[in-house]
């Protein structure tokens, strides 16, 4: 039995609805949790592995998780998604190895028998509960305006927040997050994205003190 196969019987328990390796749960206000396996690549035929540069994740699989809200795929994506719900249509993603103490990214071995039993506890016991937490826009407001330990793949928590205060009318609110995201930003890049998003929202667009913006 494979790890998917022995994942199953607990994610339906759960609620979950599975088509291919994609498990979807939608939950009382309309957000779609996601839990899906994703086989690794490894490198094309014929092309050299150079050992300790990159590992060969053939025969191996991980697990990514994620939260969907239509709103927020809106403005960040360019539209909202019908339909069975892919992990990179989320704003919260993880990797299940990203939610254990270490945070590391964790692959197994297809065959594994010891890898499968892994995955299923962590499933239980980190994956379930983290996504219990994020069942609803109130829980995600919470989450995010606690400044979380970020998830690499994720939107950044504030923006999400800043979204979802600015649909509910909290327009100051949402202002004062994407000005603090814009303070802490790395690069003109990213700035200039704060700003277009603000714009969409119909919210002040966020600069530096003194500056005629934000």
């Amino acid at each position: 039995m494979t790890a998917f196969d022995a994942a199953r019987p607990l994610l339906e328990s759960h609620g979950f609805r599975v088509r291919g390796k994609i498990f979807n749960r939608v939950t009382l206000d309309s957000l779609t949790q996601v839990v899906g396996f994703q086989s690794g690549r490894g490198d094309s035929p014929g092309k050299r592995l150079v050992p300790g540069f990159r590992k060969d994740l053939r025969d191996h699989y991980t697990v990514n998780l994620g939260v969907y809200v239509p709103e927020v795929a809106r403005y960040l994506l360019g539209e909202e998604f019908d339909g069975w719900i892919r992990e990179y249509h989320c704003c919260v993603r993880a990797r299940l190895g990203e939610l254990t103490a270490d945070r590391r990214d964790l692959w197994w071995p297809v065959d594994g028998v010891k890898g499968g039993e892994e995955v299923l506890r962590l499933l239980e016991n980190v994956a379930i509960p983290f996504l219990e937490n994020l069942r609803t826009r109130d829980d995600l407001l919470a989450y995010g305006e606690t400044d979380p330990e970020p998830l690499a793949a994720s939107a950044s928590p504030r923006v999400v927040s800043a979204i979802l205060r600015a649909e509910r009318g909290e327009s100051e609110f949402a202002a004062e997050l994407l000005a603090s995201e814009w303070r802490q930003a790395a690069n003109d890049g990213q700035r200039a994205s704060l700003r277009e998003l603000a714009s969409s929202l119909g919210l002040s667009v966020p600069g530096p003190p003194g500056s005629k913006e934000g």
